[in-house]
């Protein structure tokens, strides 16, 4: 642990997994995600429903869920960047993997949501550290 290397042993390496989409305005943003987590949702999960089998990972199904758990961040640069230094302040993980195209999203909105978050939302992550 690193209690037991000392106070200045390296921070452990920990990421988290997310959907993010970035929009203009919030309601552009959910009215993309939406119907996009949708179709991410069935095609991952129709093996598991075909045959019976079960996850925790089929509890998040509902696009409601999925962003109440946090796994799913949507919305304008202020919206997402909050909601993630927010996460990784409180989980403290120092590593990010997201998921910016998903489901039925359209290239142009994909694009759009990337250099949203290129612009707006990963230099102010990069102070959060």
């Amino acid at each position: 642990s690193r209690v037991e290397q000392g106070a200045d042993a390296p921070a452990p390496e920990l990421g988290a997994y997310r959907l993010v989409h970035v929009a203009r305005t919030a309601a552009e943003a959910e009215a993309r995600a939406r119907p996009a987590f949708a179709a991410w949702f069935a095609h991952l999960s129709q093996l598991w429903l075909r045959h019976g089998a079960t996850t925790p990972f089929l509890s998040i199904g509902d696009f409601d869920r999925a962003r109440e758990v946090g796994m799913l961040i949507c919305g304008t640069p202020e919206q997402v960047r909050d909601d993630l230094a927010g996460q990784a302040t409180r989980c403290g993980f120092n590593h990010g993997v997201l998921q910016m195209a998903f489901g039925s999203l359209a290239h142009g909105a994909e694009m759009e949501s990337l250099a949203l978050f290129g612009a707006h939302v990963l230099p102010a992550l990069a102070q959060v550290g």
